[in-house]
């Protein structure tokens, strides 16, 4: 346990200093329910999510093409008329 504000690298651990503290955050802890395994989620590394081969945003609306290099340069001539 910390005290963020005046030691943002958490170079000082207090909580020995703070055992009430440590107790009720401990408490909260084990009240997390668990799943239908019996078993708390285990923490999972996150990283890029996975690319379903299924789907294509093109096909449906989305990511669309950004404007090419002409197609803005006529653009700014209409605007600068």
């Amino acid at each position: 346990m910390f005290q963020i504000v005046d030691d943002p690298r958490e170079k000082q651990n207090v909580a020995e200093q703070h055992p009430e503290v440590v107790a009720r955050l401990s408490q909260m802890l084990r009240a997390i329910p668990v799943g239908e395994t019996g078993r708390r989620r285990k923490n999972v590394e996150a990283g890029m999510p996975n690319r379903n081969k299924g789907q294509n945003p093109r096909k449906r609306g989305g990511a669309k093409q950004s404007q090419s290099k002409t197609d803005l340069s006529s653009a700014d001539e209409g605007a600068s008329r």
